[in-house]
C-alpha cells in the first residue's frame, strides 16, 4: 500500500511537465504500480477487524 502511494506521488511531478489532471488520470490508470495501493488498501480491509481492544488482526 505504501509503495502504490508512492507511485502516485512520484507521478504527481507528471503536473510540472504541462499535464492536465485528464491525462494525468489517463496515465496513472495504465501504470500496474499504481495498483499496489488499491491491492494493499483491500488487504487492509478484509483483515483489520475490530476487537474488544481494537487491535488488528492478520
Amino acid at each position: 500500500m505504501v509503495i502504490g502511494f508512492m507511485y502516485y506521488i512520484l507521478y504527481f511531478n507528471l503536473f510540472t511537465f504541462g499535464y492536465n489532471i485528464n491525462e494525468y488520470l489517463k496515465y496513472i490508470l495504465t501504470r500496474y504500480e499504481c495498483y499496489i495501493f488499491f491491492v494493499g488498501l483491500l488487504i487492509f480491509t478484509i483483515f483489520y477487524r475490530k476487537g474488544k481492544n481494537n487491535d488488528l488482526y492478520i
